[in-house]
């Protein structure tokens, strides 16, 4: 199964961004400037979107969304539509829930429209539901290398045995931790990694990213990520093939 790296977002493009409504101190910007410490917080229940209309058309197969609290609402997930005129809209990416009292990262990839107008709708949700980060864009699928641990199997924290001068046990304590991410990509064709390697290095080298290691089995192991070290350029193993490899730490 292909690999994504979700780097590319429609919001970051030439256009016009609009929200259906926005809580004070929780502007629109907030949603797609790839920081989780801050929120869009539309301050509104029922369905709330998020809507670019382009400077030019635009293909995008994903969606993802990191530091939310949309599992707070039981009822509550996400859809994302496309439109030619800002009046009929077409469903992209439909019936993604999330589960209750789940704030994990998501990605979920599709087919490959093109359109001028992109929105993300947040349906059924609370006045107190908030996103940290937000991305419609343009995936493209790789095969994975092992060895890979998934974020599902990765370590996330240090467990510390406390225990008193006397040799009194009093309890564990929990430090949680990103997990490692150690992308390893081969056997890629050169025009492949030619045409996007440059744009994966050049996002990944100054913002976090997302990444989905199977989205056809476990889409619900999709991380929000970022470097360890600075990326290395991908490099040819042979004059058929190129590798590229990452060292990250996610969230989920």
């Amino acid at each position: 199964m292909p690999c994504y790296f979700g780097t590319d977002n429609v919001f970051e493009k030439p256009g016009t961004v609009t929200v259906t409504n926005e809580a004070d101190g929780y502007p629109k910007e907030n949603g797609y400037d790839w920081l989780l410490y801050d929120f869009w917080q539309p301050g509104a229940t029922g369905d709330q979107s998020i809507t670019i209309e382009l400077n030019n058309p635009q293909i995008c197969n994903y969606v993802a969304i990191a530091g939310h609290n949309l599992g707070d609402t039981v009822t509550a997930g996400v859809t994302a539509s496309y439109s030619d005129d800002g009046a009929a809209w077409t469903e992209h990416i439909s019936g993604v829930t999330i589960q209750e009292d789940s704030q994990t990262a998501m990605l979920v990839v599709a087919d490959s429209p093109s359109a001028k107008y992109w929105r993300v709708t947040l349906t059924e949700i609370a006045a107190t539901t908030r996103v940290g980060h937000v991305s419609l864009g343009y995936a493209f699928g790789f095969p994975l290398m092992a060895p890979f641990v998934p974020p599902m199997a990765s370590n996330i924290g240090d467990q510390r045995i406390n225990m008193s001068r006397d040799g009194i046990y009093l309890g564990n304590t929990y430090h949680l931790e990103a997990f490692d991410m150690r992308i390893r990509l081969k056997h890629i064709a050169p025009a492949v990694a030619r045409q996007w390697f440059p744009g994966i290095i050049n996002h990944i080298y100054r913002k976090p990213f997302f990444f989905s290691w199977n989205n056809v089995d476990y889409p619900e192991d999709a991380a929000f990520c970022w470097l360890t070290k600075a990326p290395k350029n991908y490099k040819y193993d042979n004059i058929k093939f190129t590798s590229f490899n990452v060292n990250a730490v996610g969230i989920r």
